[in-house]
């Protein structure tokens, strides 16, 4: 029970942060990005119609996804085609012949880490001679098709399954790795937790991909589309790296071809989310080395409980111990890294939903440390014994607990804008 009160009090300051974080949602969807500017700008009255639509926005956005339509007078609707820009912030559109009237522009994007933006907005042209009756730079009604913008808050389904998906992968690719590294001697509970795992990982990878396709792209594109986005092909490699694990295990029977399939899915993870839209070569890299220690850490905690009762229980007490210890030093450095790359400024831990749930996770990370100095200092040396093996088994599992917490964090933070 001691154990496990470090873990009830992190949970509930977890609560507690979650509705600071619902507190702080603005009324209207969330986005990831927004448009910073745009030419003609909003309300804008021209005398001149333009020949292009220019918008620039807050992020870096992916190449494929993007939509523009643009609703004129007299329900006149034309379907413009987007050209990004190099900088891949910025899109063009050209225009037709635009008459005077109301024009209302409709754009919708998916920004580099994966996620919808929509929105649209009106300008007039009233032209050179000044124009006529007020009633002829009346905005259009706003269209009620498929191209209307969508709702842009991340899915609680989609939310949901990707923490489900981490709590799955993380602890395989780690289980995996222990495992070979004992050249298959593992006890029944072992191989029972390694195959249920290596069965519900690349089911929830195929799952999540389909809800973020279908909110990305549309239910009727997400498969024709789901290749043109970064995101996409990050998560089909995923998947496929996923759906190869239990192949390698149950069929070839290769553990060491499955550990190097779990690592790869692991680290391709980490190519996706807000690493690829906030100063990537730094983010980016720095994401992979984080998610892959991660999973050796609690694939690790994983191993010290499920092999309780081994003959070789305490070199593989030593073996975790030693990877856990390079493994927080990775994390910790990654994630500060990734902390700065995104939000820029420390100011925001405190004055951001993000930053809080970032603290949160520190703080469950710092918990995380205190579980493995006390576990190496004191109970990994006494895991020889009888007594010394059920203490160590005992106190790994409020770290397990507090080790799924802190992945459902990480799971929530890729789903919550940095700046707001």
């Amino acid at each position: 029970m001691r154990a496990a009160r470090p873990v009830v009090y992190f949970v509930l300051a977890v609560v507690a942060s979650f509705g600071r974080v619902r507190a702080a949602d603005p009324p209207e969807p969330v986005v990831h990005a927004i448009l910073e500017r745009s030419s003609p700008a909003a309300n804008d009255t021209l005398k001149v119609a333009p020949r292009e639509v220019v918008l620039t926005f807050s992020g870096l956005i992916d190449g494929g996804g993007a939509t523009l339509r643009l609703l004129g007078p007299g329900g006149r609707t034309w379907s413009l085609e987007p050209r990004r820009e190099p900088d891949t912030r910025t899109l063009r559109g050209a225009l037709p012949e635009l008459a005077t009237g109301g024009y209302r522009l409709e754009w919708r994007v998916i920004s580099a880490d994966g996620h919808a933006m929509a929105g649209d907005f009106v300008f007039f042209v009233r032209g050179s001679a000044g124009g006529s009756a007020e009633a002829e730079l009346a905005p259009p009604p706003a269209s009620k098709g498929a191209a209307t913008p969508e709702p842009r808050r991340v899915s609680r389904a989609q939310l949901v399954v990707r923490g489900f998906f981490d709590l799955a992968m993380l602890p395989l690719a780690g289980l995996l790795l222990f495992a070979g590294w004992s050249r298959g001697k593992t006890t029944q509970l072992t191989g029972r937790i390694m195959r249920g795992l290596a069965i519900a990982a690349p089911a929830l990878a195929l799952l999540y991909t389909w809800l973020w396709a279908g909110d990305a792209l549309g239910p009727e594109a997400r498969l024709s589309g789901l290749l043109s986005l970064t995101t996409g092909r990050a998560l089909v490699v995923e998947s496929a790296l996923a759906l190869l694990v239990p192949w390698a295990l149950f069929l070839a029977r290769r553990i060491e071809i499955a550990v190097m399939l779990s690592l790869l899915a692991v680290a391709s993870g980490g190519f996706g989310g807000h690493p690829a839209s906030y100063t990537p070569l730094l983010a980016v890299p720095a994401s992979v080395l984080h998610v892959t220690a991660a999973a050796v850490w609690v694939g690790g905690l994983l191993m010290l409980f499920t092999e309780r009762g081994s003959y070789t229980y305490e070199t593989t007490a030593r073996r975790v111990s030693a990877a856990a210890f390079a493994s927080v030093a990775l994390v910790a450095a990654t994630g500060v890294a990734q902390t700065w790359a995104i939000l820029g400024s420390w100011s925001l831990l405190l004055t951001s939903s993000f930053g809080l749930v970032v603290l949160a996770k520190v703080v469950g990370l710092a918990g995380l440390i205190a579980f493995g100095a006390h576990h190496r200092l004191r109970l990994v040396p006494a895991a020889g014994s009888s007594g010394g093996a059920v203490r160590l088994s005992q106190s790994v599992r409020g770290e397990l607990a507090l080790a799924a917490c802190v992945i459902v964090l990480a799971a929530l933070l890729s789903h919550i804008p940095p700046t707001v």
